[in-house]
């Protein structure tokens, strides 16, 4: 557990090391919001998902990865990496 964006409220927190040497970081709130981040083996970041659970569907998520050439969050229900805006 740990108050990882300083509100005061404890969320859970799972680290998975990889044989590869990747990370995986699992950021879990109380109301569910989901927040993944992949490391490569030298600590930089290669994915960064938000997966918010959708009120209409209780097994539902909305998923959204980190842009970093736009700067924002973007849609990505596969989570491929790739916001659903650039893919066919």
């Amino acid at each position: 557990m740990e108050d990882v964006d300083g509100d005061g409220e404890w969320e859970q927190v799972i680290e998975i090391r990889r044989p590869n040497g990747h990370l995986e970081r699992w950021e879990i709130e109380k109301d569910g919001t989901i927040h993944l981040i992949l490391y490569y083996s030298d600590g930089k970041v290669k994915n960064e998902w938000m997966e918010y659970p959708d009120p209409e569907n209780p097994d539902g998520y909305t998923i959204y990865v980190w842009d970093e050439e736009t700067e924002q969050w973007l849609l990505d229900q596969n989570r491929n990496g790739a916001p659903n805006k650039d893919e066919q």
